[in-house]
């Protein structure tokens, strides 16, 4: 390192007004700094106090050192920026150290960057300015928003390799500050050049992992396991451990049909091309089919009495009583059927039975004439979808919009599907890449996972124009397009087995289409008062329901006519008489009850408000509170269970709480609980909160009280009944604290 001249340092001490080796008394001298970090972070409070005191500003330090030799390096600097006249360095903590020295202000100095902590440390410390390096800003960028970010003194942001979009980023979350330092544009892309220059892609970001202090990439691990030829797929990533720094090696993997997996032969596999850090410690064997023949399986003996086929979509099954279709839709002839196979077939026969859990009870299935399935093949059409499309769709064909509105409307528009087996948030945008698409399908849950993976540098770059879906929130709508760019969003609506529908044909944020002349024309709904409380429609003297004012909440129904027909539930007349509405406006009339609450403002457009009834939406699916009931009363200790959905800050929908009375004598027992809603009920459907009361709120009809009890929602401070909350991890429902909820609404933890 260089020596400063003479002239150069006598500058400093006239700046700073601290001379290395002062004689004038008169003037006190700072104490000796340590002569290494550790003595500077590990010395006495009353010592740092008497140091820090003799200076008169603050900078805060958090940049750490990556390996134990530049931070050996980085104490040796620091020693000679104290002790000797060498006063020109290299590493940042150094220089940042000795600068803060040479301007006389004061050093935070901490011995690890901590985002959650970083900007309670600047007002507490009363910091103006601060050092960073790319990713210090990127993780402070990534914290959960609170209200006083914008709280602090800090005017100067001094450091290197930010990103753009992270700049504007910490620009308008924390406030106006100057940044000083180059910009570097991140391709988020590991590369490796070898000593013939040429490079080489390695990984992506996302896609490693960090563990023993190396980076693991999972494709080249991914490529080393389907090497064997037992393992069809692979799909590497990395877990958390307790008490360990970073993610440690875990592999999913499919074998190949009619091999077992060999535990040998894979270790000597993986110790012959792997280094030990980024060798899988675990292994995970997935099959295709397991979920479905075990649900299948449990229920076959009560299928078999009611005469009912199962078909599996597969080569093979050795569960006697299903059949494989795979070998007979290959024998399959190619020619046309003959037309005696459909003579009786009209555009009102029943198409296919949709499950749908409605909003007055259990799962029913829905009737789906060939009319609805081809009016719901012209959706795509409506929206502006080209034959020259490519579609991406990544939600279940047992559901209506992944089977209506994406692939019979796929079939009208005579377009490419790229079918997913299951929805990732990261890779949806890398497959979109790969097979150029252009269209996207959507439910609102997939587009707030898409919003909340990590900023990438390429997250405009796609070819997709249009995306089709429904149930996207207006914050999650604005967030998507600012991100990923112009894409028109057609934002529909319509129930399964429902009558009315509507499609948002302008692109207005937030609703879920527009009322106009030719829309209530054809198909004459209405939106009308509806008490939530006693959980039926409002009616007037003469015994019929009253149209709702612009502006306020009503229920939507739809008239059931021979153009607008309710097919209702098959074989369940009872259930398909619940869900209309009769005498609503006129003697004899009849409607179909949709059990949703909307909203029309001045302007005609629609907007989605809520559910109503025993039924609410979480994770895109709906979920019946006496289906849920029903489970919980089995067991012993509960004699009496009220299930209703809560608001949680940033997700779409409501989750599961319940509100149980037990037996008397008897205690909560969250293990068991926990193993019982685990066996019966699929994870979006299972209570997250149990609340104990001592008696049940009815009304003076005996029926449940269920607004208030939403309302109240799931904050221990302002609720006095004990709280539980699932906390999967410990496999129990543990007792809610405050630090739990505080975590749930800032995001901290996902539900």
């Amino acid at each position: 390192m260089a020596r400063n001249s003479k002239e150069e340092m006598e500058s400093v001490e006239k700046e700073s007004g601290v001379k290395r080796h002062s004689r004038d008394n008169s003037k006190p001298v700072p104490p000796p700094l340590p002569r290494r970090l550790g003595e500077w972070v590990n010395e006495k409070a009353e010592d740092r106090a008497a140091r820090v005191a003799e200076f008169s500003g603050v900078i805060h330090v958090s940049v750490r050192a990556r390996k134990c030799r530049e931070w050996r390096d980085a104490n040796a600097e620091m020693k000679s920026a104290f002790w000797t006249a060498d006063w020109q360095f290299q590493s940042p903590p150094a220089t940042t150290i000795w600068d803060g020295v040479k301007r006389c202000i004061r050093v935070v100095l901490k011995r690890k960057f901590s985002a959650s902590q970083f900007w309670n440390d600047c007002r507490k410390h009363n910091v103006t300015v601060i050092q960073y390096i790319g990713e210090t800003m990127r993780y402070l960028c990534n914290t959960p928003k609170a209200e006083n970010q914008c709280v602090n003194n800090v005017r100067i942001v001094i450091g290197n390799s930010i990103r753009a979009n992270t700049w504007i980023e910490f620009l308008q979350r924390f406030g106006h500050v100057r940044q000083e330092g180059d910009v570097y544009f991140n391709s988020g892309d590991l590369m490796r050049v070898d000593r013939e220059g040429f490079i080489y892609f390695q990984d992506q970001i996302g896609d490693t992992f960090r563990w023993k202090g190396e980076n693991v990439a999972t494709t080249e691990v991914t490529d080393i396991l389907i090497m064997l030829d037992f393992i069809e797929e692979s799909n590497v990533y990395g877990v958390k451990v307790p008490g360990h720094e970073g993610r440690i090696g875990m592999a999913a993997v499919r074998l190949r049909e009619g091999m077992a997996f060999d535990g040998s032969v894979m270790h000597q596999h993986v110790e012959s091309y792997l280094p030990a850090y980024s060798r899988p410690r675990f292994i995970r064997i997935q099959y295709l089919h397991d979920d479905v023949r075990e649900a299948v399986e449990e229920a076959l003996p009560a299928l078999r009495q009611q005469q009912v086929c199962v078909y599996l979509l597969g080569e093979s099954c050795e569960t006697d009583g299903i059949t494989c279709l795979s070998a007979k839709i290959n024998a399959a002839r190619d020619d046309q059927p003959p037309v005696s196979l459909r003579s009786t077939i009209t555009i009102k026969s029943p198409a296919l039975y949709i499950f749908t859990s409605g909003t007055t009870g259990l799962p029913k299935a829905a009737v789906i004439s060939h009319e609805r399935v081809w009016l719901a093949s012209c959706l795509q059409s409506m929206s502006g979808v080209c034959s020259d499309d490519i579609i991406y769709v990544c939600l279940p064909l047992y559901h209506s919009a992944g089977f209506l509105m994406g692939l019979t409307g796929a079939i009208e528009r005579g377009i490419t599907v790229l079918l997913r087996r299951k929805f990732s948030a990261s890779q949806f945008w890398n497959e979109c890449r790969k097979h150029n698409v252009t269209v996207i399908q959507y439910i609102g849950e997939t587009m707030r996972y898409l919003c909340n993976t990590p900023k990438l540098e390429n997250d405009c770059v796609h070819n997709v124009r249009i995306a089709i879906g429904n149930g996207i929130r207006a914050d999650t709508w604005v967030d998507f397009l600012q991100r990923f760019g112009h894409i028109r969003i057609c934002e529909c609506y319509g129930a399964t087995e429902g009558n009315v529908g509507f499609v948002n044909y302008t692109g207005k944020i937030g609703a879920i289409g527009r009322m106009n002349v030719f829309v209530k024309k054809a198909s004459h709904f209405a939106l009308i008062k509806y008490d939530t409380e006693r959980e039926e429609p409002v009616r007037d003297s003469r015994g019929f329901c009253m149209e709702v004012v612009t502006g306020e909440t009503g229920l939507l129904v739809a008239k059931v006519t021979k153009v607008a027909p309710f097919s209702g539930y098959a074989n369940n007349q009872q259930q398909t008489d619940k869900k209309t509405l009769r005498n609503v406006f006129q003697e004899g009339d009849v409607y179909f009850n949709s059990g949703d609450l909307m909203r029309v403002d001045r302007e005609g457009f629609i907007y989605f408000q809520d559910r109503i009834g025993d039924t609410f939406r979480w994770k895109g699916e709906n979920v019946a509170t006496t289906e849920v009931t029903d489970i919980l009363i089995m067991l012993d200790f509960i004699e009496e269970s009220n299930v209703y959905g809560v608001k949680v800050p940033g997700h779409e929908g409501r989750i599961g709480m319940a509100a149980v009375r037990l037996r008397e004598g008897m205690a909560f027992d969250g293990s068991v609980m926990h193993q019982h809603v685990e066996s019966y009920l699929p994870a979006y459907s299972r209570p997250r909160f149990i609340r104990i009361q001592r008696a049940m709120n009815i009304t003076s009809t005996f029926k449940q009280m269920k607004v208030k009890l939403a309302e109240e929602g799931f904050n221990p401070k302002t609720i006095q009944d004990p709280l539980y909350f699932l906390d999967d991890e410990k496999k129990t429902y543990v007792a809610m604290t405050e630090d739990i909820f505080s975590s749930i609404c800032d995001g901290r933890l996902r539900l």
